[in-house]
């Protein structure tokens, strides 16, 4: 076995390090994190480009690098590393990524075959003696060891080891063989993609008491499950949707919710990136593992905002003898313009407004796509208690093999205290043709029949229509 001995010399910030050779003429440094590291978050929807900056002092010649405490769920082959400012004196040969942790069962499974020494304390009148036995480990799932004679299933008692194996490590790992031309200070850049971390929006849309108008705050979600935690973090975010190749997860990262932290992060810069946007946060932050933190982001007051009523129903070929019943949708319109006017980018949306005793309530949740400025944006929150609409097909005839005439009766019911605008979309299949309508339509797109209807209080409404369909 060649063994490699590292001496290691702490100077303020600076990792001084020397080293006794092994077989191959490199020596070994270990590359941990320190108090002067800088780290760099790009964070996508749901990964992140991270870059992490370190102090350390290289020997010249080639050198074996531990760049420990990276992602566990780190892709590889994604992997940047230079020398900032000496990018030309320090070049990485070999590279892999060890994340082999360190924990019970990868220690256990490295001394199977091997003796281990088990210790527990007996009572012995009125004190304990402790009892040493040493055995063969023969299998850890379950585990099971050979004490002489005999073999015991989950032995009781604390295992001794005389030694850690070889290659465990305490933290996930990039080992390097790297060529080194420049004794003393450097700063190592090392750069890679990591699934894990993604970040999302959220916003709150209050309305005004007549519903005209709202106020539109945000916040941005961060969630790190990476495995390791990020320090006084730089933070970018990009908005947009990137494509990329996925490869199967090479870490381990656990896919649970942590505790949730408030960060109020005002005057986000805003700037374009090729064909998506990124969102700069003046501050640091710190992006701990099992994470969930929001920041504060888009806040805008006074914006428009339209009330409308919409029942959308499938208009079947074939015949129906039960009536359709169903409620209208609730849905909120406005413009991405004026004193908003900021590219939206996509997440969920809660609207609210006061009741009659000033406390906010929750009107519904709604989504959201990637909006740009001067665009559309509707929200469905959720269905109106007191509006109904009821659908009879009336009259049915099959004209030839593929061609039928349906007469559909519909019936509006405004059961509130107050008027309403209500929208009646029939979706419509084949090649159709709308002959008689008792309350014009207007035919929207291909599919779609519309008919608007202002209802006063309490008014019920009935019309009805024929189509012509090939199918």
């Amino acid at each position: 076995m060649n063994l490699r001995v590292v001496a290691v010399v702490i100077i303020g910030a600076m990792v001084a390090v020397t080293a006794t050779p092994v077989a191959l003429g490199a020596a070994l440094l270990h590359m941990p994190v320190d108090a002067e590291r800088r780290v760099a978050l790009t964070v996508y929807s749901d990964f992140a480009l991270i870059r992490d900056v370190r102090n350390t002092t290289l020997p010249v010649g080639l050198v074996d690098v531990d760049f420990e405490a990276v992602a566990q769920t780190i892709d590889p082959s994604s992997v940047r590393v230079r020398s900032i400012n000496h990018e030309d004196q320090f070049e990485v040969l070999q590279q892999s990524y060890e994340f082999d942790l360190l924990n019970k069962r990868s220690v256990l499974e490295r001394y199977i075959g091997k003796k281990l020494k088990y210790s527990r304390s007996v009572l012995s009148g009125d004190q304990y003696e402790k009892v040493l036995r040493e055995g063969i480990l023969l299998s850890i799932d379950p585990e099971i060891v050979q004490f002489g004679d005999e073999i015991e299933i989950g032995p009781e008692g604390v295992i001794s080891l005389p030694y850690i194996p070889y290659g465990l490590k305490t933290t996930p790992t990039l080992v390097w063989r790297a060529q080194n031309q420049r004794r003393g200070p450097q700063q190592i850049e090392t750069s890679y993609l990591a699934e894990g971390i993604g970040w999302s929006a959220d916003y709150l849309m209050t309305l005004n008491d007549s519903e005209t108008r709202f106020d539109l705050s945000s916040w941005v979600r961060l969630q790190n499950e990476t495995g390791v935690s990020y320090e006084n973090a730089s933070l970018k975010l990009v908005a947009g949707e990137v494509r990329r190749e996925r490869v199967a997860p090479t870490g381990m990262a656990s896919m649970q919710m942590a505790r949730a932290e408030l960060a109020d992060m005002m005057q986000v810069q805003r700037t374009s990136l090729s064909d998506y946007y990124l969102y700069d946060f003046p501050t640091p932050v710190t992006l701990r593992q099992k994470e969930n933190k929001q920041l504060r982001f888009i806040d805008a007051t006074g914006i428009r905002v339209q009330k409308h009523y919409v029942a959308v129903a499938g208009v079947p070929v074939h015949q129906m003898s039960q009536p359709q019943q169903q409620q209208f949708q609730i849905r909120y319109g406005f413009d991405n313009r004026g004193p908003l006017g900021e590219p939206l980018p996509a997440g969920r949306v809660r609207v609210m407004r006061a009741d009659g005793d000033g406390d906010s309530q929750l009107l519904g949740e709604g989504r959201i796509r990637h909006t740009p400025r001067g665009e559309s944006v509707e929200l469905v929150v959720g269905e109106a208690f007191d509006l109904t609409i009821k659908r009879t097909q009336k009259d049915w005839r099959r004209l030839a093999e593929r061609t039928a005439e349906l007469t559909m009766a519909v019936e509006v019911a405004n059961r509130k205290d107050e008027a309403a605008d209500v929208v009646v979309q029939e979706k419509l299949y084949g090649d159709w043709q709308a002959v008689k309508q008792t309350l014009p339509g207007e035919k929207i797109d291909s599919s779609t029949l519309e008919f608007r209807l202002k209802l006063r209080a309490g008014e019920v409404r009935n019309f009805s229509y024929t189509v012509r369909t090939t199918f």
